[in-house]
């Protein structure tokens, strides 16, 4: 006699395991990190040079998302901790591409809301036809933490 197996589907997108990317998405490029500030989630930008990286900022040009899972030996110890100057880092870009990324402190946003780059490789809540929208919150959230995002670059 066969038994019937029960799945509880999941509702909404689920934040990755020991990863900050979804689905094991290969990396678009590795650049190496200018200082020892990007931290797994961050949206990044171009550094000093094209082959370096730093955290993006809100003045835009966000180039992808660092990733964490892809890294191999440059890897932190975890999705909370920076990169060392000098790393190789996984960068990811591709739209849809659901990511965990960091919110700026001080933010509140909700989930689908427009979301745009701010210091320090964080998101803030964006205002359609004024900011440079990067990605659409996934989750709500609040305050300094990690949460889900759809991105748009």
């Amino acid at each position: 006699m066969g038994g019937l197996l029960m799945v509880t589907p999941f509702k909404g997108i689920q934040a990755p395991n020991n990863d900050v990317v979804m689905g094991g998405e290969e990396p678009l490029e590795y650049l190496t990190a200018e200082g020892a500030t990007i931290k797994p989630g961050h949206h990044v930008k171009k550094g000093s040079t094209d082959d370096l990286i730093t955290p993006g900022d809100a003045s835009g040009n966000s180039i992808g998302w660092a990733g964490y899972g892809k890294a191999g030996v440059f890897k932190p110890t975890d999705t909370t901790t920076a990169y060392a100057a000098g790393d190789l880092v996984p960068v990811h870009e591709k739209p849809g591409l659901p990511v965990k990324a960091w919110l700026a402190s001080g933010e509140t946003v909700v989930k689908g809301q427009p979301l745009k780059p701010a210091a320090n490789g964080e998101l803030a809540a964006a205002t359609v036809g004024t900011d440079d929208i990067i990605a659409r919150a996934a989750e709500d959230a609040s305050g300094n933490v990690q949460f889900m995002i759809k991105s748009m670059i």
